[in-house]
């Protein structure tokens, strides 16, 4: 694999990790306006699961550095691209979510008036947004695979 390729993944690493980091910080603001139930929960598990997927991220961009540093990235060529795949897969779905905590964001909202905003939101787009949530685990799931697959 030539070293521009290897740039470009390590590249798309690290800003799928800071796009991840901005859902983060934005899911993390908006359910600190929220009342304890079920909206708070949801929220709850969207940031736990962009935490995860973080720190999956993170792990491949170690291994990455390591093995960049060690010279042994053609043995790995398959499996770096089978990376970037599964990464821009959740670069758009980081991208979507990020996208929607930017429109319940845009306005100031009083507590009840974000409450309702978010209910109107998964009531519109349930279905969306429960498949988000299920790719979301798929790709963390299919990253940590990788991983795994890395350290053999």
């Amino acid at each position: 694999m030539d070293p521009l390729t290897l740039i470009g993944v390590g590249g798309a690493v690290a800003s799928l990790i800071d796009l991840t980091c901005r859902a983060i910080r934005g899911i993390r603001e908006m359910q600190s306006h929220l009342q304890p139930g079920y909206l708070a929960l949801a929220w709850l598990d969207f940031q736990s699961q962009l935490v995860a997927l973080k720190a999956a991220l993170s792990k491949i961009q170690d291994w990455l550095d390591a093995t960049s540093a060690a010279g042994d990235i053609e043995a790995h060529h398959q499996l770096v691209m089978d990376m970037d795949m599964s990464m821009s897969c959740c670069r758009m779905l980081v991208g979507h979510l990020n996208g929607k905590v930017l429109e319940l964001r845009e306005k100031e909202y009083g507590r009840f008036e974000l409450e309702q905003k978010i209910r109107g939101m998964m009531a519109l787009d349930g279905k969306g947004i429960e498949d988000l949530r299920k790719m979301l685990d798929r790709q963390t799931a299919a990253l940590t695979l990788l991983l795994v697959a890395c350290s053999w």
